[in-house]
C-alpha cells in the first residue's frame, strides 16, 4: 500500500545499482518533512498554472526555505536528490507526470507498491 507522504520506494535492482538512489532514500528516511515541503511547493508551481517546471528550482527553494523563512538547523540538501523526488511527486500525483523533465537515472526504476522501510 502506498502513504501518502511516502510514496516511492525502490525497485531491488534499482537499490542495489544505485548508491546516490540509496542515500537519496536514507535521506528521505531520515528527514519526510523534506518531501512534504517538495510537494507543497510542487504543487504551488502547478497552481500558478505553468505547464512544467524544474524540479531543481524546487530543490533551491527549500533551501531558501530552511536557511531563511525558518528557524533551527537548515537540511544539508545533495544535489543529486532533486530527481528522486521529483519521481516521487510524479508517483503520488500522476495527473501532473509531464510537469517535470525527467531524464533516465537510477532513479526511473522505481516501484510504488513495496515498504518504504523495508
Amino acid at each position: 500500500m502506498v502513504k501518502a507522504d511516502d510514496p516511492w520506494t525502490p525497485a531491488q535492482s534499482v537499490r542495489q545499482d544505485s548508491s546516490m538512489f540509496d542515500a537519496a532514500i536514507v535521506f528521505h528516511r531520515d528527514n519526510p518533512e523534506v518531501y512534504k515541503l517538495f510537494r507543497r511547493f510542487a504543487l504551488e508551481a502547478v497552481a500558478s498554472g505553468r505547464d512544467y517546471f524544474g524540479a531543481k528550482m524546487i530543490w533551491e527553494r527549500l533551501r531558501w526555505y530552511t536557511m531563511i523563512e525558518t528557524r533551527g538547523e537548515p537540511y544539508k540538501l545533495n544535489n543529486n536528490h532533486h530527481s528522486v523526488y521529483a519521481r516521487m511527486f510524479i508517483a503520488e500525483y500522476p495527473q501532473h507526470a509531464r510537469f517535470f523533465q525527467l531524464r533516465s537515472s537510477a532513479a526511473s526504476g522505481f516501484s510504488t507498491n513495496q515498504d518504504p522501510f523495508a
